[in-house]
């Protein structure tokens, strides 16, 4: 085990830290979107009201709170998804008390580039969801609903991890469940009163009726890579359903079980390169489970090749992003070392948790 004051602790933080900070953002992309709401945000502007934002609020104030302290420039644009890479680091290395649980998220390209490159805030989403877990974990369900919360008040997917959490509780269930509903409309009240319908109509309306995309695992399995039958949402619930009744055999088994329903949600939702900070906690985590749950890695292996070689990827690198193909070679390593673990996990069969 490494000691938390050594260098060889810090180190890989350290590369990592500035790789993130110096490697270039995407010519374009959302992440100039975001710029801009948070410019209204530092010009006096209401999110919603005065500017369109199609997220919770949460990320629209951390990143003005960013440019007001380092400026406008793409180091403040970027500086909140970093900070949040390497807190998530230090949760999973907490979490299983193994060091290279910190070095298959740190140096995993995915979640690296995502941060860095494209600027996406998935990330920070992803932490609270990992503290979530964590606080659950340790019996603290009030703090574990109030990190779900934030994580839902700054980007939606960490809602599909109320399932998994409420199936865990044996008891305190509905007092867990009104302590997230409670903290996320508290963080919402403002921008609901003050921006009313737009408020509505941009954060829910919008997603309820925006297209899927064509990068789901159902429209690739139809020969429909680029877009598919509106049949494919009903898929998505079909699947959490089927996934609640599995859950309720092994409830206990919270690490997997949240991984699972996380994985699931990318696969039949819209598979793009950021998503993968939804699931890639979740299952490094599970790295350190029971053996029963090493089924895991092999799915987050299938995951991660479709979105290194899905329709997505070749559509970015035929239009000359080259970063796009350093992201597939990169992966395609770290592939590698994740079967390494899975080639270690089925040859020894036992807990890696200490």
């Amino acid at each position: 085990m490494i000691r938390a004051a050594s260098w060889a602790y810090y180190a890989p933080f350290l590369i990592t830290a500035a790789i993130m900070i110096i490697l270039p953002l995407t010519p374009s992309g959302d992440v100039y979107h975001l710029v801009e709401v948070s410019r209204t945000v530092l010009s006096g502007g209401l999110i919603y009201r005065d500017v369109e934002f199609t997220y919770p609020p949460v990320y629209a104030y951390l990143d003005a709170l960013a440019m007001l302290v380092l400026g406008d420039n793409q180091y403040a644009w970027k500086i909140a998804p970093v900070i949040f890479h390497l807190c998530t680091a230090v949760l999973l290395r907490k979490g299983v008390q193994e060091k290279t649980a910190l070095y298959l998220y740190l140096f995993c390209p995915l979640p690296l580039l995502v941060s860095s490159y494209w600027g996406q805030f998935d990330v920070v989403a992803g932490f609270f969801s990992v503290l979530a877990l964590i606080f659950l974990l340790k019996g603290r369900s009030s703090l574990s609903g109030l990190s779900l919360a934030l994580g839902i008040s700054t980007k939606y997917f960490p809602v599909i991890l109320l399932i998994p959490f409420l199936l865990y509780l044996n008891e305190g269930r509905f007092r867990y469940l009104v302590t997230v509903i409670s903290a996320s409309l508290l963080v919402n009240m403002p921008f609901m009163i003050l921006a009313g319908h737009l408020w509505f109509q941009q954060t829910f309306l919008f997603h309820m009726s925006r297209d899927t995309g064509g990068y789901s695992l159902y429209n690739l399995l139809a020969w429909k890579p680029f877009g598919g039958p509106s049949e494919i949402g009903l898929l998505l619930p079909i699947s959490l359903l089927f996934l609640t009744f599995v859950t309720l055999s092994r409830r206990k088994n919270l690490v997997a079980n949240s991984a699972m329903f996380m994985i699931v949600t990318v696969l039949f939702n819209k598979v793009v390169f950021w998503y993968a900070q939804w699931f890639l906690p979740f299952v490094i985590l599970s790295y350190y489970e029971v053996k029963r749950d090493k089924i895991l890695l092999v799915a987050v292996l299938l995951t991660q090749i479709f979105v290194y070689v899905g329709p997505y990827a070749y559509l970015n690198t035929l239009f000359g992003q080259h970063a796009i193909d350093v992201v597939i070679a990169l992966g395609w390593f770290y592939l590698l070392a994740e079967t390494t673990v899975l080639a270690r996990l089925f040859e020894f069969g036992h807990s890696y948790r200490q």
